[in-house]
């Protein structure tokens, strides 16, 4: 059942504000919350979309009730099986690769790409890596002098949560979403936002986040089992070759890999 494979929500209170909401995404480290009615709940591309639309006036939508941007979903009820989803998941799958699940009219959980895969890692076989599915072409991969509100945009538009980093053709490491909503809720952003300085955050060099490498593995040292378990952690893996990226996957084309190559293998 669903109920075994989704994450647990994080609550927040109705009066809450939208800045509210990013700090406890980015606390709790949650893709999503849900409104303490537990029926309309925000997710971490949703918010993105509140902030490129409001570019200019930031300020003021930091610190607009929740409800404004909240929307109630159609979720897939936790009583059923993983494989009724897969067969209707253009109606169950959200933006950011969320699968929403509810019960009795309340959203319960969710879950993510990550999770699918992890149910069904024991098919996987390292040659997958070869496969379309890791094609770093299918990746964000980007130059680390792009701006915020570039790297915001294509995240929206992909759908993907990721993007990776890199500069003279080696690899810097990765960004998720949630480190850019971090990024915008630390005291010294906020405070340039509240005078009216929206670029300082937009226009910003996503060099600036640090991208992280902990998702990073050199192909001379990958093996099965170190596979699995950055998947299985992270939900993206970069597999480096020469200090540049041979071969990577984000968290939209593993739900993919999943469904149509480690499922069909249990068939």
């Amino acid at each position: 059942m669903l109920k075994r494979l989704a994450k647990e929500t994080v609550r927040i209170r109705e009066n809450a504000m939208l800045i509210d909401a990013i700090e406890a995404m980015v606390k709790n480290k949650t893709w999503m919350v849900v409104c303490s009615d537990g029926e309309h709940v925000l997710t971490a591309h949703s918010i993105i979309r509140a902030i490129l639309e409001n570019e200019g006036n930031l300020a003021e939508v930091l610190n607009n009730p929740i409800l404004n941007f909240a929307f109630k979903p159609k979720y897939a009820s936790e009583s059923r099986r993983l494989s009724y989803i897969v067969k209707n998941l253009r109606r169950f799958l959200w933006k950011g690769n969320i699968i929403i699940t509810g019960s009795g009219g309340k959203v319960t959980g969710y879950i993510r790409p990550e999770n699918v895969f992890k149910h069904f890692s024991e098919n996987l076989i390292c040659n997958d890596i070869n496969s379309v599915f890791f094609y770093p072409g299918k990746c964000l991969l980007v130059y680390a002098n792009k701006s915020l509100k570039t790297i915001l945009k294509s995240l929206l538009k992909t759908g993907s949560s990721y993007v990776f980093v890199y500069s003279r053709s080696r690899y810097r490491g990765v960004i998720e979403i949630l480190d850019l909503l971090k990024e915008l809720s630390t005291k010294e952003i906020l405070e340039k936002i509240k005078i009216g300085d929206d670029g300082y955050f937009l226009h910003a060099s996503v060099s600036e986040l640090n991208p992280s490498r902990k998702s990073a593995v050199d192909i001379e040292n990958i093996g099965r089992s170190k596979l699995i378990a950055i998947l299985s952690q992270y939900g993206h893996v970069a597999i480096l070759k020469n200090g540049g990226v041979y071969r990577a996957i984000d968290d939209k084309n593993l739900l993919l890999y999943t469904v149509n190559i480690l499922m069909a293998r249990s068939r």
